[in-house]
């Protein structure tokens, strides 16, 4: 979160300094232009590689390990491990509740999965979105869906 916040203010600040050259530009102020173009493409770019590793940065949630006291664990494999615990049914509210993060951040990750081929998607009858994980599903339930 840090990173993203600060790379937003980078950018913001960068494009407000183009900005100001541009307009010393025009006044005819060019003494330092070559000095602040170089310094805005600094700042810009520091704030655009903050976004990017921001955004490459997998989401982790801090869970209690047996005798580890806690760690931070990729969502992923929260998601996993509840999955399996869940005999392969889950919905985001489980996901939710039980790895301590929001509703929407959960829905994410199983679309995410679901795109990877981790899951389907059932819809119960009730209405309430159910991600299965195939390979989680106890025997009985996978004869039945065969």
């Amino acid at each position: 979160m840090f990173r993203r916040v600060m790379g937003w203010v980078l950018v913001v600040i960068g494009i407000i300094c183009v900005g100001g050259q541009i307009d010393d530009l025009r006044k005819g102020k060019t003494d330092d232009a070559g000095i602040g173009f170089v310094m805005i493409t600094v700042i810009l770019g520091g704030g655009i590689l903050l976004l990017r590793s921001a955004a490459n940065r997998p989401v982790t949630v801090l869970m209690a390990t047996a005798g580890k006291g806690t760690q931070d664990v990729p969502l992923e494999t929260t998601v996993l491990r509840l999955a399996r615990s869940h005999k392969g049914r889950v919905t985001p509210v489980e996901i939710a509740t039980d790895a301590g993060i929001s509703l929407e951040m959960a829905k994410e990750e199983l679309e995410r999965l679901m795109k990877a081929g981790a899951c389907s998607l059932d819809v119960s009858e009730a209405g309430i979105l159910v991600f299965r994980f195939a390979e989680f599903e106890d025997a009985t339930a996978k004869d039945q869906r065969i």
